[in-house]
């Protein structure tokens, strides 16, 4: 599984990123986890608002923070 959050590095992307990293390290989920922040790969993504979420180059939540248990529904 791949999961990229994308963000400019303002607080919000930066705590969605660590969130998303938590749940991956508490429930022992294996991915490549990576954090986009170059606003020419982000706009070439499809990326409209940021923090966004993408699963295996798949749009999963865009616009705000995610709860951990919203997390977990996306990787499930």
């Amino acid at each position: 599984m791949e999961i990229k959050v994308f963000g400019y590095g303002c607080s919000r992307c930066n705590h969605t990123y660590d969130l998303v990293r938590q749940v991956l390290d508490e429930d022992c989920i294996e991915a490549k986890l990576s954090k986009v922040t170059d606003r020419e790969e982000i706009t070439a993504c499809g990326v409209k608002v940021v923090p966004t979420i993408m699963v295996d180059g798949k749009i999963k939540l865009a616009g705000k923070v995610p709860r951990c248990e919203e997390i977990r529904r996306l990787l499930g």
